[in-house]
């Protein structure tokens, strides 16, 4: 990129240089922005999900435990 800055700078002529260069960055400015969106709300998404099972986990160590201790107290009941 430096290079090409250089290669702008230096060349003669009436700006029109600068003015494509600017032109040129700011659709990829644009284009890594709109990336950057699609890229936020794809781990808003796996968040959500991993919210989702780490809930799902706690119940079922939830379940498990009442399970548990329903078992050893009938084994105790007899």
């Amino acid at each position: 990129m430096e290079k090409i800055e250089k290669k702008m700078r230096s060349s003669k002529g009436n700006g029109f240089h600068g003015i494509c260069l600017c032109f040129v960055m700011a659709i990829i400015f644009k284009i890594l922005v709109s990336c950057l969106h699609r890229i936020v709300a794809r781990v808003d998404q796996l968040m959500s999900l991993c919210d989702e099972l780490e809930a799902g986990l706690a119940r079922s160590q939830a379940d498990s435990e009442r399970l548990m201790e329903a078992v050893v107290g009938r084994m105790l009941a007899g």
